[in-house]
């Protein structure tokens, strides 16, 4: 019953001696994939490839070589994907994306809390801004992952035109 847990790829009439080594392609498989982008702020905004498994086979956790136009663009290890689901492959550090994080304290009320006696906390109003600026010829679509300490109280998105997308 747990054999459903494992992936087994087989290959037929494959013979090795004792003490040889052979590198064996299992399969190879034209696939859909996007581009896909993440910032994890602080950190710097990764460029990543979304690969859609829609073969009939799982792919196994292991070593990745994504190529353009037979250029190797990436190698890093692809993490399992289930037949039907999507994988992000790392690329590169996207260097045409500029990013800033700006943030400044714009209130504070002293001993708003007391949590236990004789004990007191600071309410601190935080602003925060991240501004993003694409210098590449196309459009992307790009995750932001800020954590933040406290609760948000308000958030948005202020751009100046929806139609300038590469802003």
């Amino acid at each position: 019953a747990g054999a459903s847990d494992y992936t087994v790829y087989t290959r037929k009439d494959l013979t090795l001696r004792r003490g040889e080594k052979m590198i064996v392609t299992l399969f190879t498989k034209r696939i859909q994939y996007s581009h896909g982008y993440r910032w994890r702020v602080p950190g710097d905004i990764q460029h990543f490839l979304t690969l859609r498994n829609e073969t009939n086979t799982a792919w196994t956790t292991g070593p990745c070589l994504a190529l353009s136009e037979g250029n190797a663009i990436s190698e890093d290890l692809l993490i399992y994907v289930p037949i039907g689901g999507t994988g992000e492959f790392p690329v590169t550090t996207a260097i045409n994306i500029t990013h800033e994080q700006t943030e400044a304290e714009t209130d504070r009320k002293m001993k708003a809390v007391e949590p236990a006696r004789d004990s007191f906390l600071d309410l601190v109003t935080v602003s925060g801004k991240l501004e993003l600026r694409n210098y590449g010829k196309q459009p992307i679509e790009l995750a932001v992952e800020l954590p933040v300490n406290g609760k948000p109280v308000e958030g948005g998105a202020d751009m100046d035109s929806r139609a300038d997308q590469k802003r």
